[in-house]
């Protein structure tokens, strides 16, 4: 299959890797390739979507990227981070587009993991399409969910805010321990072998507390903003936005 990647960041990047041979797009980095009269079997949109000073998401470079090539391909998917209801509004007027959660991240934490299975939020007959895609590069053991749209986007929010209260627990239990005089390095390896806790994302790091990732730093703001436009006050990821705030500020000596 014919594959366009739209963008060339670290979700670009990691994309190329699980499509190689695919071709890459990335104005802002001056890689402009050959036009090709035929289309695209699919198209992989990798671009950022950073914070407004509001704390929303910026999709206009998504937008951008879906207006420039949806006719290069038969079928777009939307790798970035975008509100839930982001990729409906596409589908309503008429794009083949399907958005799928990535889970590249820039840290150990996340290139610790090989991830064995894709998401796909869309009509069932895109993603399907863009199933298809990866049959071709994975093995039978590849796991292949399919979804709605507004699904598969509120999964990728659900998995950083999970991730941002992991740590936020974490750096309060290390000051917990630190006020009975307890070795949280210890405290934490009893606390691991309980084996419903994971280990990932449980170090606490004196000279650099709390969460200061580039995804969570802008993905959680983004989700806390969506739900108070959809009606709902999520106090639970605001108190605990507030927690790393005041963690990030304590001393650690």
């Amino acid at each position: 299959m014919k594959i366009l990647i739209i963008g060339y960041g670290v979700v670009g990047q990691n994309m190329e890797q699980i499509f190689p041979g695919a071709t890459v797009i990335d104005p802002g980095r001056g890689m402009f390739p050959v036009p090709d009269d035929q289309p695209y079997d699919v198209g992989f949109i990798c671009v950022p979507t950073e914070m407004l000073p509001t704390g929303h998401a910026d999709v206009s470079v998504v937008n951008q990227a879906i207006g420039e090539h949806e006719k290069d391909c038969d079928v777009l998917c939307i790798k970035s981070a975008v509100p839930p209801g982001t990729t409906q509004l596409h589908i309503d007027a008429g794009t083949e587009i399907v958005v799928s959660p990535e889970y590249f991240g820039r840290t150990v934490h996340a290139n610790a993991v090989d991830y064995d299975f894709v998401i796909l939020g869309g009509d069932p007959r895109d993603t399907e399409r863009v199933a298809r895609a990866y049959q071709e590069v994975k093995s039978g053991a590849f796991r292949i969910s399919q979804t709605d749209a507004r699904t598969a986007e509120l999964v990728k929010y659900m998995e950083n805010a999970w991730i941002a209260t992991k740590v936020t627990f974490c750096n309060e239990f290390a000051l917990i321990a630190k006020a009975f005089d307890v070795s949280y390095s210890v405290l934490r390896e009893l606390w691991l072998e309980d084996p419903r806790v994971s280990r990932s994302h449980t170090f606490v790091y004196p000279d650099r507390p709390g969460w200061d990732s580039h995804c969570l730093t802008k993905d959680i703001p983004a989700i806390i903003q969506a739900c108070r436009s959809a009606g709902y006050n999520p106090e639970f990821l605001q108190a605990m936005t507030e927690n790393n705030v005041r963690h990030r500020g304590l001393p650690r000596s």
